[in-house]
């Protein structure tokens, strides 16, 4: 019974912000229908706005640590990148600094979510066609210069967290092509109602496979709490490491070595991919 009311008060909450945020959403489309960029600036900032006020009322619990505490000092845009495991995760992402999320254009067609992330000023990749990313790539490159983080998954798909998949490289060019760091950011999903996050209890939060969005919603409403760490790590200088490969390997190896340091010894990761084992093995005295 406390399951289900916890499930209608969470309901309540979210769906009372998230029509707040389509409000707001069709409000700036035609607010600043001649003026994109500025379209784009609402809209992020609404999505942070949103995000922080859905972590109050849910009360969930998410700390924010920095390798160094002066990343955004005087308003540094960076080309961020962090391992993905839930449509929660923008959540979290989103509250501390504002930025364009990047996307797949399959999530852009799905119905609802498509249009969340849209009216969040998201931008979109074609993923399924390479001769779209050097198009991309200026896209991208020259939202940072108009004043934004580029936010990138670049496992390319949620996974159920008991490993981080290889990064794809390919959108590491925009931080080349800017001239800007890349921000490698951890996010751990540390306990679920109290309970040490694990094998056993990843598919309450997780979302990932054919997972049907509509039934793991549900059950991600029924929680009574939730424990969240975002670690900002060490910035990768593009001067340091000119090419995309080396860019996407060190910020892999930086935010595989934070993820599964100093876990809970209930915490047992699945067996690697040979790949992920690899490259895994090959940094972890970095």
């Amino acid at each position: 019974m406390n399951d289900v009311l916890n499930a209608i008060r969470n309901l309540t909450t979210v769906n009372t912000l998230i029509l707040r945020f389509i409000a707001q959403g069709y409000f700036n489309k035609w607010r600043y229908k001649n003026d994109p960029l500025e379209w784009r600036r609402k809209s992020v900032a609404y999505n942070s706005e949103i995000s922080r006020l859905l972590l109050k009322k849910m009360a969930f619990e998410v700390s924010y640590t920095f390798e160094d505490p002066e990343i955004f000092k005087d308003g540094k845009k960076y080309f961020m990148v962090c391992n993905h495991m839930s449509y929660m995760d923008m959540s979290f992402l989103a509250v501390h600094e504002p930025a364009v999320f990047v996307t797949s254009v399959e999530m852009k067609n799905t119905p609802f979510l498509g249009d969340i992330a849209g009216f969040g000023g998201s931008y979109f990749v074609e993923r399924r066609d390479r001769t779209k990313v050097p198009g991309e790539v200026r896209d991208m490159a020259q939202l940072i210069r108009d004043g934004f983080h580029v936010f990138v998954f670049p496992e390319g798909t949620s996974s159920h967290g008991m490993y981080i998949l290889p990064f794809k490289r390919a959108l590491f060019s925009t931080a080349l092509e800017a001239g800007v760091d890349v921000l490698p950011i951890c996010l751990r999903y540390e306990f679920i109602d109290g309970v040490p996050f694990s094998e056993e209890n990843k598919d309450l939060l997780c979302w990932y496979g054919d997972m049907g969005f509509v039934s793991h919603f549900l059950r991600v409403m029924k929680m009574k709490s939730l424990k969240v760490s975002v670690n900002y790590l060490k910035p990768i200088s593009v001067k340091d490491f000119p090419d995309r490969h080396e860019l996407a390997d060190q910020a892999y190896a930086q935010i595989v070595k934070k993820y599964f340091a100093d876990r809970d010894p209930s915490f047992k990761p699945w067996p690697f991919p040979p790949e992920v084992e690899a490259r895994a093995k090959r940094f972890a005295k970095k």
